[in-house]
């Protein structure tokens, strides 16, 4: 059986306090001894990998504290969503990176342990965890959990970090806890070795949930059906691409809401192209074959703007459609450049942001058999230059529609229905890596293209109507002298 070489970490700082049920763990006996090992992580060293085929370590982190219980009760009272979900991540990884190359652990503040699994969590449930990984679960505290995690991070490794990411504040005031929180957070993701490299993709879930949940008091709060949770994607920027491509579309069947990637690169986009006669106002026309450029035409019919739509294939952003389509998100290197709607492509028609849905001109649709969306842009018709079409990296909506309210707490969880689908503190969370990949990355923009815009040369326009003036002229003169010649005669 070949080494497994594990690296484990100690867990603190700011998120789940839980009831303290500190104490010796039970003994484990012999068939235990085969689903679980603890691990020393200050003791273990790192050895060589001999295998010159070597694929991507996947480092798996499941919170385990009271609060995750409710996730994973006993597959007899119900099969969650989490469970699943969590399961078809654990077989994804073992398909595509090796079973060899991954690695699961348990972890709270107190201990890491190390747990050995085939394909899925069937040996892991609340019963199991109260009685053999107790130890710690009072606590998780997140800003120094990530520090451990991405202190052991190597540049070919992936980690998967699964939890609620609940904020329990302790004794200290909430206010500033939150505040310490998100500044900790940033210092951690900053510090580490190639952090100009690390990319993050946050994966929100919803599961069932049978268990009890525990307020910012530690008190007890039950019957609560449903609970979001998240999943925590980190690594080198092209690792974790491929990673959250591979898992997404499996994970749509377990309740994923939504998806978001921290990320201190930008993305090419090289597939994009006017329209044009699809959704268009005023008169242009194209000048290269690719659709990157238009030219203006001189009319006496031109109104005084042009609005012409733009396809484009926005496949490879890794952020949710809702983020994709919100015109807020975008700018332009002209305030004369206006965007009035982002309509996505379905089949052979457009849906607009109102849910109308236009159909692509026949002789247009070549021009978007690769696009996702169409970007539909008003300008001067006396504009001239470049349009530089940026999507900003924001924070997206759907962070602070998941989180509670500043101000607020959960303690009237029980009866509050759209506290049960937020979480306590998850913003100051994302916007301490927000901040940290804003500050080490080399670009605040997911992607920026260019199309060109030229006027029509006034002797192509004007030239043409004195030229035709001038022919009709002569024409008239001729036509008056041959007329006075027939009168002599």
């Amino acid at each position: 059986m070949n080494k497994l070489y594990i690296l484990v970490f100690l867990i603190a700082i700011f998120s789940c306090e839980r009831p303290s049920t500190e104490g010796s763990s039970s003994l484990i006996d012999d068939k235990e001894k085969n689903i679980v090992s603890e691990v020393d992580t200050l003791n273990v060293v790192p050895k060589p990998n001999d295998d010159k085929n070597h694929k991507t370590k996947v480092k798996f982190y499941l919170e385990n504290t009271l609060s995750m219980y409710g996730y994973l009760p006993e597959k007899k009272i119900i099969n969650t969503g989490f469970r699943n979900a969590v399961n078809d991540l654990i077989i994804t990884s073992k398909t595509n990176y090796n079973k060899e190359n991954l690695d699961f652990f348990l972890i709270n503040n107190t201990t890491a342990k190390s747990v050995s699994i085939k394909d899925n969590l069937d040996g892991i449930d609340a019963k199991t965890l109260g009685r053999f990984y107790k130890k710690g679960r009072g606590t998780s505290d997140f800003d120094k959990l990530f520090e451990k995690i991405l202190l052991d991070w190597k540049e070919d490794e992936i980690i998967v970090f699964i939890a609620d990411f609940i904020y329990s504040p302790k004794d200290t005031d909430v206010e500033s806890g939150l505040i310490r929180l998100r500044q900790n957070i940033t210092r951690k993701f900053q510090s580490i070795p190639n952090s100009e490299t690390l990319t993050t993709s946050v994966l929100h879930l919803e599961s069932e949930f049978e268990g009890t949940y525990y307020d910012i008091d530690n008190n007890n709060r039950v019957g609560i059906k449903k609970r979001p949770y998240y999943v925590f994607i980190i690594g080198d920027g092209d690792t974790v691409d491929k990673y959250t491509k591979g898992v997404v579309p499996k994970l749509k069947r377990y309740n994923l809401k939504n998806k978001y990637q921290i990320t201190p690169s930008d993305i090419q986009i090289n597939e994009f192209s006017v329209l044009p006669f699809t959704l268009n106002k005023g008169q242009f026309s194209i000048s290269s074959t690719k659709g990157k450029t238009v030219t203006i035409e001189n009319s006496l019919s031109q109104g005084a703007s042009v609005q012409l739509a733009a396809s484009i294939n926005l496949g490879d952003i890794p952020i949710s459609d809702d983020y994709l389509t919100d015109l807020t998100n975008y700018s332009f290197n002209s305030k004369k450049i206006k965007i009035l709607d982002i309509g996505e492509i379905e089949g052979n028609q457009i849906r607009l942001k109102d849910g109308t849905l236009k159909s692509i001109n026949p002789s247009d649709i070549s021009r978007t058999e690769n696009s996702t969306h169409v970007l539909l842009l008003s300008l001067p018709n006396t504009y001239n230059g470049n349009i530089e079409i940026t999507l900003n990296k924001n924070i997206p909506k759907w962070i602070d529609n998941v989180s509670i309210k500043d101000g607020e707490d959960d303690r009237d969880i029980e009866t509050n229905a759209l506290k049960q689908s937020q979480t306590f503190g998850f913003k100051n969370i994302i916007e301490g890596i927000y901040e940290a990949q804003k500050t080490t990355g080399d670009s605040n923009k997911y992607f920026q293209i260019t199309l060109k815009v030229n006027q029509e040369k006034a002797s192509s326009g004007l030239g043409t109507i004195v030229g035709w003036f001038v022919v009709l002229l002569i024409l008239f003169i001729i036509g008056i002298i041959i007329y006075k010649n027939k009168q002599r005669k």
